[in-house]
């Protein structure tokens, strides 16, 4: 009923579907599982790269396959912003495989800034407490999503 959503070729019913995943998440009429993680983590992980001079880009420039990226990326923002003011115990997790997608192309990169912008907003509060859901390395690479680059160096 909501997956397909996710893959639709324009970029609002995308939108609207990781909002409408969200919900249900939150409001449990979903629960978090380790195969709706996966089904995510798998489409996010769609290659893009061009094969024998032939782009993977459609004519509205959206290609199937960054569709289809973008539709795994979305998902896990979902998972994460289903829990605003805690970590599921996925939660390191799905932060870290969004971090992975922080350098591709949009709206890929915009979705993954959002989510981990929304994420430190969410969490700030209580973060002393939240940042034991983290190991070390997580959370230097989370820090490093979280602090704007610097520009005058």
């Amino acid at each position: 009923m909501v997956l397909p959503l996710f893959q639709s070729p324009r970029l609002e019913v995308r939108e609207s579907g990781c909002e409408f995943l969200r919900r249900l998440l939150q409001c449990g009429y979903f629960s978090l599982s380790s195969s709706l993680i996966d089904h995510f983590e798998q489409l996010a992980s769609t290659e893009l790269s061009k094969r024998k001079g032939k782009s993977t880009m459609g004519k509205n420039g959206f290609g199937k396959a960054l569709v289809d990226r973008h539709a795994g990326v979305l998902g896990l923002a979902s998972c994460i912003k289903a829990y605003p003011y805690s970590i599921p115990e996925a939660g390191p997790d799905i932060l870290m495989a969004l971090a992975d997608h922080v350098n591709d192309p949009a709206p890929i990169q915009e979705t993954v800034r959002k989510t981990v912008a929304n994420f430190k907003d969410t969490h700030r509060d209580d973060w002393e407490f939240h940042k034991k859901s983290f190991t070390e390395d997580q959370l230097a690479i989370l820090s490093g999503l979280l602090v704007s680059p610097n520009y005058y160096v």
